[in-house]
Order: C-alpha cells, then sequence, then structure tokens
C-alpha cells in the first residue's frame, strides 16, 4: 500500500503504466467519492472534472460518470489507461483496477491511498510510486 501524493498524479499514473507494459485487456471500476460524480452540484464547474468529462466525450461517453462507472480498456489503449488513472488520482476516486497480462488489482481510495492486491511487479511499482513522494505503508 502507498499513500498518494496527487500533486504528482500524472507522473504516478505513468510509473503505474511502465509497470504494467503493454496491455492486454483492463478494466476500472468508479466506485465514488465522498464529493459526488462529475455531475454533483457543485461540481461541474471544477477544471479536473471538466477536464474528465470532456476526455469521456472525446470517447462518446455522455452519460453520467454515477451511470456508467466502468471503463473497459482493450490492447494498445495503453495511454487511455494512462490518462484514465492520471484522472482517477487527480479526483480522488474509490476505485478498482484490473490489468492484464500480470494479473494486476489494485484499489484506489479517496484517502489518498493505492493498495495493490496482486501484480507481477507491485513492489516495483511501489518503489516507483515511493521515489515520487508516495509514502509505504
Amino acid at each position: 500500500m502507498c499513500y498518494i501524493e496527487p500533486s504528482t498524479a500524472t507522473a504516478a499514473a505513468e510509473a503505474l503504466a511502465a509497470a504494467f507494459g503493454p496491455i492486454r485487456k483492463a478494466m476500472v471500476i468508479f466506485d465514488g467519492t465522498p464529493f459526488g460524480d462529475d455531475q454533483s452540484p457543485g461540481k461541474t464547474d471544477w477544471p479536473d472534472w471538466r477536464a474528465f468529462r470532456e476526455w469521456r466525450r472525446a470517447l462518446s461517453e455522455a452519460r453520467r460518470l454515477a451511470d456508467a462507472p466502468a471503463h473497459r480498456l482493450e490492447h494498445g489503449e495503453d495511454e487511455r489507461l494512462r490518462a484514465l488513472l492520471e484522472h482517477a488520482i487527480k479526483l480522488g476516486w474509490d476505485a478498482r483496477i484490473l490489468v492484464e497480462p500480470g494479473g494486476w488489482a489494485f484499489r484506489l481510495s479517496h484517502d489518498d491511498r493505492i493498495e495493490f492486491v496482486s501484480g507481477a511487479s507491485r513492489k516495483q511499482a511501489a518503489r516507483a510510486l515511493a521515489h515520487l513522494g508516495w509514502r509505504r505503508a
């Protein structure tokens, strides 16, 4: 487990993507935040939520995040996974992430935590995140 430094979201998403290597498939499931989702009152004008909505619209997904919480990614969508992880970290998501190959399973938490459940190189990923200032637990 690591404690996230949200200001390093971009570098952290890049480090995670590098640890995964090329993906065969992945699933990111938004479980919520204590602050609501992209359409919650008061959130529609937040720059990070606005950027996320624009990113989803570019993928032809206009539904509210709470109504369409799963993001399925396929081979060749490594950059899309990296971008989604960056949004999730910046926005304080509670989320479950599964990535193949490598049997990766981890959770993001709104309380600035990432918990690796399984994965071929999870210790390597935790070390890379620690170099970014993330605290290992």
